[in-house]
């Protein structure tokens, strides 16, 4: 694996630490329902309703391709719902694994095993 390659492992390591406690101090002061109550409310404002948008379709997306990347199996069917359901926190460290298990081949990574 190049240096290139391992920077970014180490970025995408460094960043789920982040949402991880982001994410961690979220659930346990105002917990889990608040987030989904806020996500909702705040589609009434406009700017929040794009953010908001963008960044639903976008993990809809991550979703999507790591679904597709399994080939829509059971398991890549699943990975994608948690990708989605779960963000950054499961796609970062899916990502990661994916870099690691390639060895840094990112048309693999990308792509997965298409034989």
């Amino acid at each position: 694996m190049g240096t290139g390659t391992r920077l970014f492992a180490l970025v995408l390591a460094l960043a789920w630490v982040v949402v991880a406690a982001v994410t961690g101090a979220a659930l346990l002061e105002p917990g889990p329902w608040e987030g989904v109550a806020t996500f909702v409310g705040d589609l009434g404002h406009p700017w929040r309703a794009q953010f908001n948008s963008d960044l639903a379709i976008h993990a809809l997306l991550a979703g999507a391709w790591i679904a597709w990347r399994h080939r829509w199996s059971g398991v890549g069917i699943a990975c994608g719902a948690a990708a989605v359901l779960l963000g950054a926190v499961f796609t970062l460290a899916y990502v990661l694994v994916a870099l690691l298990r390639a060895d840094g081949d990112v048309e693999q990574v990308l792509l997965g095993k298409r034989d």
